[in-house]
C-alpha cells in the first residue's frame, strides 16, 4: 500500500474506508516524499498490536543551496540565455553544466530548439513526455556516464524519480513551474536530480486570476472541483444539488466527500 498523495487517488472515497484498508493490510509500506513522524504515529495508532518496522532513509540534503525567485519567465530566459552565451565562449573542457526543468513540455521544446540555433557549440540532451522512449531508458540507466559531457540536461516531469545525478559538473538550474500543474512533492522530486547543483533561479506561474472572487462564481467553481473528483462514470448521474439551489440556500440533499 503506497500513501502519496493519497488526497488525490482516495477522492471521493470514505475516509473510514481507508482507515480500515491500514487496519486490515497485512503488510504496509510507506512510502511518501513528505513522511514525518506524526504520520508514522497515525499508522501506528490505527494498527495497535502490530509489530511496526520503520527503514529511515538517512540521506541528508545538501546544504547551501540557494533559490532565486523569478519576477516573470523572461528573468529565467535571459539568466539562462546568459549562462549559455558565456559557456559557448569556453573550450568544452571548461565548462560547467545547468539544468533546465519546466512543467510544461511546450516551454522545454520551444527553449532547447532556440537554445541548439543560437548556440550549436553546446551539447543538449531534453526529456519530456514526447522525447525518445529508448534514449531515455538507456541514458537513464546511467546517468553519471550519459550526462558527463553533456552542457545542459532539459527535462519535464518525466524525469523525477529514479534518477540521480552526483556530478559536480551541474552547478545551475533554471526553472518554469506553473502551480497548478504538479504537486509541490512532484516538482521537489523533479528539482534535486542533481544533487550537486547550489544555484536555481525559478519562476512560478500562478493562476490567480481563474479564482472567482463573487459568491455565485466560488460556488460554481467549488461544486465543479467536486464533481471531477469522482469516477467518470459517475459525474453525470445528477448526485450533486443544483447550483442555483444551493446559493438560494434551499435544503436541497447533497453528496459529502
Amino acid at each position: 500500500f503506497i500513501i502519496a498523495q493519497a488526497q488525490s487517488h482516495l477522492a471521493g472515497q470514505s475516509i473510514e474506508k481507508l482507515y480500515k484498508l491500514i487496519q486490515d493490510a497485512r503488510r504496509i509500506i510507506i512510502m511518501d516524499n513528505d513522511l514525518t513522524d506524526l504520520k508514522i504515529e497515525w499508522i501506528k495508532a490505527l494498527r495497535k498490536n502490530i509489530p511496526l518496522s520503520i527503514i529511515h532513509n538517512t540521506y541528508q540534503p545538501q546544504k547551501g543551496k540557494t533559490f532565486h525567485l523569478a519576477p516573470n519567465k523572461e528573468t529565467v530566459l535571459a539568466e539562462l540565455w546568459e549562462w549559455a552565451k558565456q559557456m559557448s565562449l569556453l573550450p568544452s573542457e571548461n565548462r560547467t553544466s545547468a539544468s533546465l526543468i519546466c512543467h510544461l513540455r511546450k516551454d522545454v521544446q520551444g527553449i532547447v530548439r532556440s537554445l541548439k540555433t543560437v548556440f550549436p557549440e553546446l551539447w543538449i540532451k531534453e526529456y519530456h513526455g514526447k522525447s525518445d522512449p529508448v534514449e531515455k531508458a538507456h541514458d537513464f540507466s546511467n546517468v553519471e556516464e550519459s550526462w558527463k559531457d553533456v552542457d545542459l540536461v532539459a527535462y519535464t516531469s518525466t524525469l523525477k524519480i529514479g534518477v540521480s545525478c552526483t556530478n559536480p559538473k551541474f552547478e545551475r538550474a533554471f526553472c518554469l513551474f506553473n502551480s497548478y500543474i504538479e504537486t509541490n512533492a512532484g516538482t521537489n522530486q523533479m528539482l534535486f536530480r542533481m544533487r550537486c547543483i547550489k544555484d536555481y533561479i525559478c519562476h512560478i506561474e500562478q493562476r490567480t486570476s481563474n479564482v472567482p472572487i463573487i459568491e455565485d462564481g466560488l460556488f460554481r467553481w467549488l461544486l465543479s472541483a467536486k464533481r471531477e473528483c469522482l469516477p467518470r462514470e459517475l459525474q453525470n448521474r445528477g448526485i450533486f444539488p443544483d447550483i442555483d439551489s444551493i446559493i438560494r440556500n434551499k435544503d436541497v440533499p447533497s453528496v459529502r466527500l
